[in-house]
Order: structure tokens, then C-alpha cells, then sequence
């Protein structure tokens, strides 16, 4: 398929890093976009209220406002950081309904060592 995508991801979540294999490529992300995957794999997978993912990352201290412009520009990050490795950026997605979540395909595996 174009760029790759037709390739299984593996996802290795370890909080300050998430490591990305696809098709022989690893793509390794830092900072709060891998604090961001590594807590949706911590969630097993499931979609999360934005708000509690975001005071994993932030902390309980921040207002709901903050903490959603936090997310914006972390989630706009890894996209940047996906599209630029050939990874599909809808990785991680909002579900519409005040979720977010990590999208995997067929195929696709998570490997948690936070």
C-alpha cells in the first residue's frame, strides 16, 4: 500500500519512548507523544475520557482548559512525528464522543513495558 501502511505495526510502549516497527522501520517517539501512546496502551486499548489521560500526563493540578491544549499540541506532535516516518497518523484519535484512543488495524500488536 502507499507509504507502508498496509505493514502490522508493533508499538513498544515504554513511557518516555515508544518505539514504532513497521515493514523492517523503527520510528522511535519521545516525550509527551510517548507519554500519550504509552498511557492508551496502559488503558488496554480501550477508548479513555480525554481527561483522564490528559492528568496521567499533566497532573491533576491543571484546569480542564489547560489540560485540553496540552493534549492538542501533544496529539498534533506525534502526527507531525508519525507523518514524517511513514507511520499513519490516526494512530492515536479522538472518538467523537470525548474519548481518545489508540487505533490499531489487523495485525497491529502493543508491547507494554512502563
Amino acid at each position: 500500500a502507499v507509504g507502508g501502511h498496509a505493514e502490522p505495526l508493533v508499538i513498544i510502549a515504554r513511557y518516555t519512548s515508544v518505539h514504532v516497527h513497521q515493514g523492517g522501520r523503527t520510528t522511535v517517539i519521545g516525550g509527551r507523544p510517548a507519554n500519550l501512546v504509552s498511557e492508551l496502551v496502559r488503558f488496554g486499548h480501550k477508548p479513555v475520557p480525554w481527561d483522564v489521560v490528559a492528568r496521567e500526563i499533566w497532573g491533576a493540578a491543571d484546569d480542564r482548559m489547560t489540560l485540553r491544549q496540552n493534549l492538542d499540541r501533544t496529539l498534533q506532535r506525534l502526527r507531525e512525528r508519525l507523518r514524517g516516518a511513514n507511520v499513519r497518523e490516526n494512530l492515536v484519535a479522538p472518538d467523537g464522543t470525548g474519548n481518545i484512543e489508540l487505533v490499531l488495524h489487523p495485525g497491529d500488536r502493543t508491547v507494554d513495558e512502563t
